[in-house]
């Protein structure tokens, strides 16, 4: 299928490394353009960039690196884009960082060898654990995938690069307990190499659970099982109600694509099912079609960003949706859906029940056209949100293994749409969530990523643009609320991993509480209170009056304010977060005797990081409606 993909990728037309443009642009310019979804804008700037023979060497590497991903992302041109690779390479610049997505690319067309090898430099010159981590999950994605093929084609799997993938993981895990890629790939390589003990260390690792007893209701049950079959199993399926309550178990945690491993037998001969039952078929028919959306869907994401008729690949793409729905309805052996005719109603009703699918489609506050955002359900609670005189209470869902984010989060990779709500209901994507607090860790301990974040910021302060200027006040907002945090752990005498957990999970309640609580529950608030009207409202006017909660209402106003800082353009979202700063400056140069430290000399938007978080919260109470009002009319 994968291949299929690339072939079908290089019709896609496309231009000169010669762009004309009018004005000279900076690197912060096409990474502001990226960011609103602009590809060609961000393109040509890129381009013209990378002609300029004064460029300094790393600005180079990096527009070398940002013109690769392009070419292999969104056009599929391996060939150039490992040129360009290669080329930054030999520079020097942040070698890791392109051998990592060098060995992407290898491994995403099939050269598994040479992916390996780019893998295992990157992670054996890695300047920083961020860097080691991220050629750790690489290398195992590439050990994995060579397995997969060796088991197709009845070969004995590659030990070493097993015994390699392993070590680098757990190594990964030892420093970050938390880190859910090196997690879910550690899982994965474990079940390879039949060692159950560390699987569930694997399995325990990726939804932050110490043990069985700590685990949320609905991962309980799944938990107990994998510990107590897996650890000390010997992989041999003698037991096949055993063997098949660890399939079971692994799908009912949204590992499908592993249950569907074991449950083809890959000890054996890798295509029968070893338990010859119903449930067992289901659950490799929904593990192979929601491998088939993804892919099918990620192609179409890559149309839409180069494609001028989106209209076309719209109606393609819902007739393949449609079809393959209609394809995967067929195969279930569900009792109640054999009494059904087939409708959407029923078939969304079905895979929810059975395998927790959810989502929707349709458009995002990113992105104003026809997208997939499907994901399976891990956590399931009652929440009582209460904001001013409002109350209303909500189904908290939180979703994991997403098929598909939508397109922005397809578009940016390291950014993606926390969730959404209606009048009962918030849904948060659990990924959107996973790397940010091991990120903020890292920035507050690691040095290397503290000297990074200080040249950052240093350089954004001396910037001649909005944009940088905005991005170093986003990372010193951001950087003074996690260095205090870290400095009030400190002094509660905790051992080095209950600091660094009492740290995540305590950033993850800053974030939760925030962007989830009071970001959608404003939502959901001012749909069941003003009803019909609030369908009629435009996307920014929601999204402002939403962050004006998630600020108000955040733990920490500079954090939330931080984040909505660092993204601006022609989106609902990013022209909210444009007035939420531009109110935010009004109120400086208005309050400006009230502001400990005020420099006149100083640009108004390098005092933000003067404001304390009451100024912050007092700043927009004095502009959101529902404070003002206390009633909705």
């Amino acid at each position: 299928m994968r291949k299929l993909i690339l072939i079908l990728c290089f019709i896609i037309p496309f231009k000169s490394d010669n762009p004309v443009l009018a004005t000279e642009k900076t690197f912060d310019d096409a990474e502001n353009a990226y960011l609103q979804l602009d590809l060609h804008g961000a393109r040509s700037i890129l381009l013209e960039l990378k002609k300029q023979a004064a460029l300094d060497n790393e600005t180079r590497c990096k527009v070398l690196r940002k013109l690769a991903f392009q070419d292999w992302k969104f056009y599929c041109d391996k060939l150039s884009a490992i040129d360009r690779l290669d080329e930054a390479i030999k520079l020097g610049d942040a070698e890791a960082e392109s051998l990592i997505l060098k060995s992407r690319i290898e491994r995403e067309v099939g050269v598994l060898t040479a992916a390996e090898q780019s893998a295992r430099k990157a992670y054996e010159i890695a300047g920083t654990t961020t860097e080691m981590a991220e050629a750790a999950v690489e290398y195992a994605q590439t050990v994995y995938g060579n397995c997969l093929q060796n088991l197709k084609a009845n070969e004995a799997l590659n030990d070493v690069w097993l015994f390699n993938a392993s070590e680098k993981l757990k190594e990964i895990l030892v420093k970050d307990p938390a880190h859910a890629e090196a997690a879910k790939w550690l899982l994965g390589i474990s079940l390879l190499k039949k060692e159950g003990e560390m699987a569930v260390y694997g399995w325990n690792s990726y939804y932050h659970i110490t043990s069985t007893e700590v685990a949320g209701d609905y991962l309980k049950p799944h938990a107990a099982v994998l510990k107590k079959y897996l650890t000390g199993w010997d992989f041999q399926v003698t037991d096949r109600i055993v063997f098949k309550k660890i399939v079971e178990a692994l799908a009912n945690s949204r590992f499908y694509s592993y249950a569907a491993l074991l449950a083809t037998d890959f000890y054996g001969n890798g295509k029968e099912l070893v338990v010859e039952d119903a449930e067992m078929e289901d659950i490799l028919a929904y593990a192979n079609y929601i491998e088939i959306l993804k892919k099918e869907t990620d192609n179409y994401y890559r149309k839409i960003a180069t494609s001028s008729d989106r209209d076309t690949e719209e109606y393609k793409y819902r007739r393949f949706l449609q079809d393959h729905r209609r394809m995967l309805w067929n195969r279930l052996n569900l009792v109640d859906h054999e009494k059904q005719t087939f409708s959407e109603e029923a078939f969304l009703r079905i895979t929810e029940t059975y395998f927790g699918a959810r989502g929707f489609t349709g458009s995002t506050g990113n992105f104003n056209g026809y997208v997939l955002c499907l994901g399976h359900s891990v956590n399931k609670q009652i929440k009582r949100i209460n904001q001013y005189s409002y109350e209303t209470e909500l189904i908290f869902t939180q979703l994991d293994m997403m098929v598909s984010n939508g397109y922005s989060s397809w578009f940016w990779e390291d950014r993606e749409i926390g969730g959404w709500a209606n009048a009962n209901e918030i849904v948060q994507v659990r990924s959107a969530y996973m790397s940010g607090p091991i990120r903020a860790w890292k920035m507050v301990t690691d040095s290397m990523e503290k000297a990074k974040l200080s040249l950052l910021i240093s350089e954004g302060r001396a910037s001649e643009t909005d944009f940088g200027l905005k991005r170093s006040i986003s990372l010193k907002l951001r950087l003074d609320v996690l260095n205090e945090l870290y400095d009030s752990l400190l002094y509660k005498n905790l051992s080095a991993r209950e600091l660094y957990f009492s740290f995540i999970n305590t950033y993850e309640n800053y974030v939760q509480e925030a962007s989830i609580f009071a970001h959608e529950g404003r939502h959901s608030i001012e749909s069941r209170y003003i009803g019909r009207e609030y369908m009629n409202w435009n996307s920014e006017k929601r999204e402002l009056h939403a962050k004006f909660s998630e600020i108000i209402f955040s733990p920490k106003p500079r954090l939330a304010l931080a984040s909505m800082l660092a993204v601006m353009g022609d989106s609902g979202h990013g022209r909210a977060n444009e007035r939420i700063v531009n109110i935010l400056l009004e109120y400086i140069e208005n309050n400006s005797e009230q502001i400990q430290g005020f420099d006149s000399n100083e640009p108004v938007l390098a005092q933000i990081l003067l404001l304390s978080d009451e100024q912050i919260k007092d700043c927009y109470k004095k502009t959101d409606p529902l404070y003002l009002n206390l009633k909705i009319n």
